[in-house]
């Protein structure tokens, strides 16, 4: 019973890291992505978009929820 325990435990802060992990990175995404958009750099900005939102669904993933479509 201890060992389950302790594992859901380490396997919850596993995946607070992961979340942490992908958060960072999605705010150096959007950052990037807010440069693009200044500059007019539509290609990247293009390219960063399809990349948040892989982030995006990943995260919705670990915490097990889904995403609502996005509306032009």
């Amino acid at each position: 019973m201890i060992n389950k325990i302790f594992f859901i435990f380490k396997n919850k802060k596993m995946l607070s890291k992961q979340k942490l992990k992908l958060v960072k990175k999605l705010e150096t995404l959007v950052l990037f992505q807010k440069d693009c958009l200044d500059k007019g750099n539509w290609e990247d900005y293009d390219i960063v978009e399809n990349e948040i939102e892989k982030i995006e669904e990943n995260l919705a993933s670990l915490n097990n929820v889904s995403l609502i479509s996005k509306t032009p």
